[in-house]
């Protein structure tokens, strides 16, 4: 996200956010402001408040650390994870 090593930005788990003020130097943040479309699919594992359509304009992450790996679809039949990120990413 950030291009930095742990020991610049200081993060060094799944539940701390960046700062707004980092927030703003990350990838995502610069692409957007560029004027990309950016999307987030799958695990984010950098807190949760950076989650939002501010940053994103597309989000089908995760909020909540670690997903269930087998999920019921619409017409409840077990899909795995990987399927759904992959549909997800076709969607974006």
């Amino acid at each position: 996200m950030s291009g930095k090593y742990e020991s610049r930005h200081k993060i060094n788990d799944f539940d701390t956010d960046f700062i707004k003020q980092a927030l703003a130097k990350t990838y995502p943040a610069l692409l957007k402001k560029a004027g990309y479309e950016i999307g987030l699919v799958g695990k984010f594992g950098i807190g949760s408040k950076n989650i939002s359509d501010t940053l994103f304009n597309y989000c089908a992450a995760e909020r909540s650390g670690q997903p269930v790996y087998e999920l019921k679809n619409s017409s409840g039949k077990i899909v795995h994870y990987t399927d759904s990120v992959g549909k997800d990413i076709h969607r974006f």
